[in-house]
């Protein structure tokens, strides 16, 4: 089990910007690990968001992470966020959830994972906003090799009604 917890001011030492950027936080997250699964949680509040005045926000995540047998995995979470006063006025309050699913396998340096994430129809006042869903399902192949992680991966996105853009991407990560 691990947990940890902060708080926090953006005293304006963030970026140079206006003085009126003082916003303030508070966040905490739980980590629980038993067997092959982890189980985690995480929320997070502020005041002053961004340094609009009345403006805050709230935040939460719940995720679990499995090692399954023969290589294979599946990790998942839940997130939701909330603003009140979005930018300072009175009233206008939005909030959005989302969540995400992946499933993956390796075998040896090699692996493959297949992601679907979602946005949900977010709420403004509490009426849906048009168009404001969105999801994309990803496919990405990958290999490790001296603690790099080049990858090519292929995803298909979709927002509100529009048609699904497809997109292709080569990467490189490194792992510490």
């Amino acid at each position: 089990f691990s947990f940890a917890a902060s708080v926090g001011r953006d005293d304006n030492a963030n970026g140079g910007g206006a003085a009126t950027r003082d916003s303030a936080f508070a966040s905490a997250n739980a980590k629980y690990s038993f067997e092959k699964v982890t189980l985690m949680g995480a929320v997070e509040s502020g005041s002053d968001f961004n340094g609009v005045a009345g403006q805050d926000n709230q935040a939460y995540l719940v995720g679990f992470e499995a090692s399954l047998p023969a290589g294979f995995g599946i990790a998942g979470a839940y997130k939701m966020e909330a603003l009140d006063n979005q930018g300072g006025v009175a009233g206008t309050d939005v909030e959005q959830g989302s969540y995400s699913i992946i499933g993956q396998y390796w075998n040896g340096p090699i692996g493959f994972k297949l992601g679907y994430a979602a946005n949900l129809e977010s709420e403004t006042n509490g009426k849906t906003d048009k168009d404001s869903d969105s999801n994309t399902i990803s496919g990405q192949l990958m290999a490790v090799h001296n603690g790099f992680v080049p990858y090519l991966r292929i995803a298909g996105r979709t927002v509100g009604d529009a048609d699904t853009d497809i997109v292709t991407r080569i990467g490189l990560e490194y792992g510490f």
